[in-house]
């Protein structure tokens, strides 16, 4: 419970407002999130969000099964884990709940089948058949 508190306190330093139940909450909330982009999303969530706790929660479990503390070393576990498992987790969540905000054109031309047509697309004749139209028209 602590933990949430405080990530709720590093959000609000941030200008985010952090635990918002409602619906028209959770949409300015996530506009908010767009507009920072994803370096600062993945930098903030990420690495200072779930990479700190993991972090935390490593140098914890390690340190607690030893009989000496070497501050250095536990430092450099705390960075490593924040940083690898941070970036993954960002980059991963960001893909998953913000990347299809962002289409973007075909740079590629479709490929076109032997006759002209473009693969994929049905020509009207063809719709009307499979619309169940099947009234002959010359």
């Amino acid at each position: 419970m602590a933990w949430i508190s405080l990530w709720a306190l590093v959000l609000r330093a941030f200008g985010i407002p952090a635990l918002t139940r409602s619906p028209e909450g959770r949409v300015a909330r996530k506009e908010r999130i767009i507009a920072m982009g994803k370096l600062r999303y993945v930098l903030i969530f990420g690495v200072l969000g779930n990479g700190l706790g993991l972090g935390l929660g490593n140098v914890v479990a390690d340190t607690t099964g030893r009989h000496h503390f070497s501050a250095g070393r536990a430092a450099t576990q705390l960075v490593i884990s924040m940083v690898v498992f941070g970036l993954w987790h960002g980059v991963a969540t960001w893909n998953n709940h913000f990347e299809a905000k962002f289409l973007f054109r075909r740079t590629t031309p479709r490929k076109r089948d032997t006759s002209g047509r473009i693969a994929g697309v049905i020509s009207p004749s063809h719709a009307k058949l499979l619309s169940g139209n099947l009234s002959a028209s010359p």
